[in-house]
């Protein structure tokens, strides 16, 4: 017979437990198979999501009466908004606006002007030397002169040019190319190409470099590795240990003093540092920096720990992600067979001329075009070696 105390124990103990999982079990039966409506299943998060939900708020908006009607001007009033609906506009120098603009048309402003509410055209844009603005989406091609800045964000369906010296302080986004000026900073940009001055043409498909005097790291499962030549290119066999049947560890600072052909995945316990040449075909992942030397190839996605170091006329395809900061330098090229790739910096991105990438820049610290001087001033910070980087 069981006692009545170890019963009432029992079911206390069955009702506390219940009360952990009570709210879930009512939604539940409210929900009775139906979608929750705390969920959007449907949504997706894209690029440009923040202009895409401003052009649906702008048809929503337009459908409401207007307060006065002069010529081909529409205004607007929403709570305290104010919205100026009108055909195509070009205004002068020094204009003050704290409107939302709704373009049916090509729009431009002259020099100094300050915009504080967004800013959405049907056609083109041109914003003037020295504005201000909070946000543009233009349905064409979109023109900041030099010194613009915008306090959020920038979206085009065409073409994207910033001038010198323009600064963005969120995403710039493009369905065409985004071309970025000298001197420039934004939070994030993307396009199917975006490129600093001085690049000519798109990036194409490149080939592996010849395997000539790469010494080779193939997969664990397909051959042992050449003892003699890692030891003759400065690498202990000792410390590449297999880790799987396509990745190997390597217990140490890397940092060969001959070009590297790595054909598995590699995680480093330290620095990584390649020579001129060297052709990454799988993930690399260093729990330091990551250098790659002058002509890379990278096939891989690319992390390190702390910075990352792409000296000139590299390649990657991937996504290169750094835990400190990243210098794509110039003659860099970035593009995937399959998808859009991916260069991200938790401290900042420090982009040269003559880049191309085909897919996205973004870090927190911003992403920033710099000259050589800005560039060496970076390598200088870091203490980088550069002889044996880009001597080829």
């Amino acid at each position: 017979m069981i006692p009545w105390r170890f019963l009432i124990f029992a079911g206390v103990l069955a009702l506390i437990l219940y009360l952990h999982f009570y709210l879930a079990h009512r939604q539940w039966r409210r929900l009775k198979g139906r979608p929750s409506l705390e969920i959007d299943v449907t949504y997706v998060r894209m690029e440009d999501c923040l202009p895409q939900s401003f052009r649906l708020k702008v048809k929503e908006w337009l459908q409401l009466p207007a307060v006065t009607v002069t010529g081909t001007e529409r205004t607007i009033l929403k709570g305290h908004e104010r919205i100026r609906a009108t055909g195509p506009m070009a205004i002068g120098d020094r204009h003050e606006s704290d409107a939302i603009w709704v373009v049916d048309g090509d729009f431009s402003c002259g020099s100094g002007c300050e915009f504080f509410r967004e800013i959405y055209t049907r056609g083109s844009a041109r914003i003037g030397h020295g504005s201000r603005l909070q946000s543009l989406a233009a349905d064409g091609n979109a023109v900041l002169e030099d010194g613009v800045t915008a306090a959020r964000w920038l979206d085009s369906t065409g073409e994207m040019i910033l001038g010198t010296d323009c600064r963005v302080g969120a995403r710039v986004t493009s369905r065409t190319a985004v071309r970025l000026g000298m001197g420039g900073r934004v939070l994030s940009v993307f396009a199917p190409r975006v490129s600093t001055p001085g690049s000519n043409g798109s990036p194409s498909s490149q080939d592996l470099p010849p395997s000539g005097d790469l010494v080779e790291i193939p997969p664990p499962d397909e051959s042992s590795t050449a003892e003699q030549a890692l030891l003759d290119a400065g690498v202990d066999p000792k410390k590449v240990v297999r880790m799987s049947a396509d990745s190997w560890y390597y217990a140490g600072d890397l940092t060969p003093s001959r070009p590297l052909r790595v054909g598995a995945k590699l995680i480093v316990k330290g620095r990584c540092h390649l020579p001129p040449r060297s052709a990454v075909l799988h993930d690399l992942k260093a729990d330091g920096s990551l250098h790659i030397g002058r002509g890379g190839f990278c096939e891989g996605n690319l992390v390190a720990g702390e910075d990352i170091y792409l000296a000139p006329d590299c390649r990657f395809a991937a996504v290169v992600h750094a835990f400190g900061s990243l210098l794509v330098s110039e003659g860099t090229r970035g593009a995937g067979k399959e998808a859009p790739v991916v260069a991200y910096a938790g401290d900042g991105i420090w982009v040269e001329n003559n880049v191309v990438v085909c897919g996205k820049l973004a870090s927190p610290g911003g992403v920033m075009v710099v000259d050589a001087a800005g560039a060496e001033d970076w390598r200088k910070r870091k203490k980088i070696q550069t002889s044996r980087l880009l001597r080829v």
